[in-house]
């Protein structure tokens, strides 16, 4: 009587670590999520609709962290491997941005100094077009980019949005310079800051670049 009593708290017991394995908080909310990856100091989770939400390790409670730790242990080679893409798409972002700068100083405009947060911000959107197969200015779940910026925590008075599908960095700025909306946004004097943000599939560079004052 008793062993089965210990079997039956032990079962509600695994199921219950599993339920709460399955919530994330996100946004304030808790919500049911996938853990997909790690990139960084940064958690990946993909909610019921396929959307990706990249949230700080940091901000998360010591269980979720705890589940994070788990999953590294049972996925050493993809964190790995993870780690060495993020680190290849950082630097191509930079590379990506000073090209736009380039255009701009020739042009007797200020470079734009380069915003960590709202790069966060331009390259989950550029991953959710690419993973959610997609192109669009409004997410798939109809954020624009100015609701995108805020909810990354960036201040601004002014923001603009270019995004691309290339296969390199210089050919989506070459696009963008022969098109009048976009090369306006690459030449607006008011800008002074900008996010660059990259996500790469099957061979191609979804490319999503936000302007702010």
């Amino acid at each position: 009587m008793v062993r089965a009593l210990l079997i039956l708290l032990l079962i509600a017991t695994t199921v219950q670590t599993i339920a709460r394995d399955r919530f994330w908080r996100l946004d304030g909310k808790r919500v049911e999520a996938k853990l997909v990856g790690v990139e960084g100091k940064n958690v990946l989770l993909q909610d019921e609709s396929g959307g990706t939400h990249e949230v700080p390790i940091a901000d998360l409670s010591r269980h979720e962290q705890n589940i994070i730790k788990r999953w590294q242990k049972k996925h050493p080679k993809q964190t790995d491997t993870r780690e060495k893409t993020d680190n290849k798409l950082r630097k191509l972002e930079i590379k990506a941005a000073e090209i736009i700068n380039d255009i701009r100083n020739e042009k007797g405009l200020s470079r734009l100094t380069f915003d960590s947060k709202a790069a966060d911000v331009a390259r989950a959107h550029s991953r959710d077009m690419a993973e959610r197969d997609y192109f669009s200015h409004r997410g798939k779940d109809g954020r624009t980019p100015f609701k995108r910026i805020r909810d990354g925590g960036v201040d601004y008075r002014a923001a603009a949005e270019n995004i691309a599908i290339n296969n390199s960095a210089g050919g989506a700025a070459k696009a963008w310079m022969n098109s009048k909306g976009h090369r306006t946004n690459i030449l607006n004097g008011t800008y002074n800051r900008t996010g660059m943000g990259i996500w790469r599939k099957d061979g191609q560079l979804y490319l999503t670049q936000v302007f702010m004052d």
